[in-house]
């Protein structure tokens, strides 16, 4: 179960938007040769390093070694082992703040909607040109995505969220208990939240 990780030639110059300094790594999962060929070349156009899994248990082993900073996810007609790569991404606390892509040979409605309901952050198409492909990476990479579970602030109201509040509420009353000086409460119930 060893994942190969692939060298990559020192980041040159393209027409692609660039991150100055960052050599982000992108676990690219692909069954087809030819299409992974493709990403990897892809990724490192763009200064990435690119590392490889040959399979979902490799996949697996990336993110408790190293959790890469991007997952690109081929997905053909026959998905089942990558969407099993996106569903215990998003089981795992640690694979759950890495953003996903996934890559489709070509525009297939049930699997994007699918990838989506897996919670993917992004599906592209093989028809899309490349640098547009690179900008959606650099945006992912750039924005990861914050699980609803570690916001701290209610995105509706702005208020805190129940558990960011209550940890507020055990400081306040620790430091008033090593002898810090009183505060001041205010609570207030919304219904429904």
């Amino acid at each position: 179960m060893s994942t190969t990780r692939l060298t990559s030639a020192p980041a040159r110059e393209s027409d692609s938007p660039a991150v100055e300094g960052r050599r982000e790594t992108v676990l690219i999962a692909a069954a087809d040769p030819r299409r992974r060929d493709e990403l990897i070349a892809l990724v490192e156009r763009a200064g990435w390093i690119p590392l490889y899994a040959a399979t979902p248990d490799d996949a697996y082993q990336v993110l408790y070694d190293a959790p890469p900073g991007l997952l690109l996810l081929d997905i053909g007609e026959n998905s089942g082992a990558e969407l099993e790569i996106l569903d215990y991404f998003r089981a795992d606390p640690d694979g759950d703040r890495v953003p996903v892509v996934c890559f489709l040979a070509s525009p297939n409605r049930k699997l994007i909607i699918d990838a989506f309901l897996r919670r993917a952050d992004d599906v592209v198409s093989a028809r899309e040109h490349p640098e547009e492909l690179i900008a959606r990476l650099h945006a992912r990479l750039d924005r990861p995505p914050l699980p609803r579970t570690k916001l701290t602030e209610d995105p509706v109201t702005g208020a805190l969220t129940k558990d960011t509040f209550a940890g507020q509420i055990r400081h306040e009353l620790a430091r008033i208990g090593r002898g810090g000086p009183a505060g001041v409460l205010a609570l207030l119930a919304l219904a429904g939240c």
